[in-house]
């Protein structure tokens, strides 16, 4: 049973960073994530004071997540990119081989 409610645990840390977090160019693996936690195990079984692996994990993955600079790049570089760079935008959406400077969407 404690078993079960530290997992439940665990997982909500883990959605709460997927969700506020914006993707990433290479997607941080689920073993990545839980290997960054597992520090935080005693913690979130226990309570108690948190360790400074916990944090240092914590940390790790909210730095792995926040891709908030890469929108930034084409106005810090003085451009402008027919692409939107936001954590909705569709890749999908767009050609990139044949519409590399026009960013037409697909039909």
């Amino acid at each position: 049973m404690m078993a079960s409610f530290v997992a439940f645990k665990l997982a909500c840390v883990v959605l709460v960073f997927m969700v506020v977090s914006a993707p990433l160019v290479r997607a941080i693996t689920w073993n990545e994530v839980v290997s960054q936690l597992v520090p935080c195990l005693n913690y979130l079984r226990n309570g108690g004071a948190v360790s400074v692996p916990c944090c240092t994990g914590v940390k790790a993955i909210k730095a792995a997540c926040n891709s908030k600079p890469a929108f930034a790049l084409p106005g810090k570089c003085g451009v402008t990119s027919p692409y939107p760079i936001s954590p909705n935008t569709n890749c999908m959406r767009y050609d990139m081989k044949y519409h590399l400077h026009k960013g037409k969407k697909k039909k």
